[in-house]
């Protein structure tokens, strides 16, 4: 526990800036603290030469970039064409496209959030930082600078957003050339972001698509109007083909439905969890868009999961047996 001393109030005579959560720059009077032990030998154990090992535990390490350094070249070249700078060219200090390169490796390599993205900009060397067109150090040859987590935030908070995801997916194409055969759906809730706006009115395929949602309303998942709901359309192999937002008025059943003949779909199964098993989707999947779907029925479907009990049988394949069908045995022979 900490307590800040009287001579440490801000005041207009007595200026104290914030650096950081923890940290202060005061230009006038020394800071004043009074720390209140919370273990017994406390200063003991932080005055010893070496650390206790219990006491070492830190933040894990950043994790490695995505892919070779000899491939960063062509991965900002694979950037740069038709990308737009958002920012006022005034004060302007790092290339839009070095962060968009950061921003990307980092999200690709599993960093969650501005801080985690800052991080893991410092872990490159100077060899990367060069590679992705990072700003050269002042009196420093050789050294690059990369952009602080301020950076980061200015930025993402000007930048198109279906842009960058539509330079995520293209990125992540030319890493795994297969052709796509499964897409999963995969609802993330982000409770520190801003909900999407109201979208129903201005978007009749979203309207249209609600109207068909059929699950009753005390089934349904939230409402996206407290925190951000995305939902991810990707492989099997976690590559990213597409991502929307769900708007504050609906829910993402309807998101999904309502997107679905803005993709390609031909000849793909799209698998999602039991949310999603509404006519809107099963419909729009396979008399529309020519694609097949597993979804999952339980009971937040009540209509549906009481029809497929009356015209299926009690157990069946994989789940169970049919009538007359035996079980298949194992011959050591």
């Amino acid at each position: 526990m900490v307590w800040e001393g009287a001579e440490a109030q801000s005041s207009a005579l007595d200026p104290i800036q914030r650096r950081g959560q923890d940290y202060y720059l005061d230009l006038q009077h020394p800071k004043e603290l009074w720390v209140r032990p919370l273990e017994r030998g406390a200063l003991k154990l932080l005055r010893s030469k070496e650390l206790a090992e219990d006491l070492r535990v830190g933040p894990a390490p950043p994790p490695p970039v995505p892919i070779q350094t000899n491939q960063m070249e062509s991965f900002v070249d694979f950037l740069r064409p038709g990308l737009k700078d958002p920012r006022k060219p005034k004060g302007v200090r790092y290339p839009i496209i070095s962060i968009l390169a950061i921003l990307m490796l980092s999200v690709a390599a599993g960093c969650q959030g501005p801080h985690a993205i800052a991080r893991f900009a410092q872990s490159l060397n100077h060899g990367q930082r060069r590679r992705l067109r990072c700003r050269m150090r002042r009196g420093a040859p050789r050294q690059y600078d990369v952009p602080c987590e301020r950076t980061i935030r200015r930025l993402l908070k000007v930048i198109d957003a279906q842009e960058l995801t539509a330079l995520f997916a293209d990125w992540m194409a030319t890493l795994d050339p297969e052709e796509t055969q499964i897409i999963h759906l995969d609802g993330k809730v982000l409770k520190n972001a801003n909900p999407q706006p109201a979208r129903m009115n201005q978007d009749p395929d979203l309207s249209e698509a609600k109207a068909l949602i059929d699950t009753p309303p005390e089934e349904q998942k939230p409402k996206a109007n407290k925190a951000l709901t995305l939902v991810n359309f990707q492989t099997p192999g976690q590559r990213l083909l597409d991502q929307i937002a769900v708007t504050s008025d609906t829910n993402e059943e309807a998101a999904v439905a309502a997107h679905f003949p803005k993709m390609d779909l031909t000849g793909i199964t799209v698998i999602a969890d039991a949310a999603h098993t509404v006519k809107a989707n099963c419909l729009r999947l396979t008399q529309e868009r020519g694609s097949d779907y597993l979804f999952f029925l339980k009971g937040n479907q009540p209509k549906a999961f009481a029809k497929a009990k009356q015209l299926m049988p009690e157990n069946i394949p994989p789940s169970g047996l049919l009538d007359g069908q035996r079980t298949r045995t194992h011959n050591p022979t």
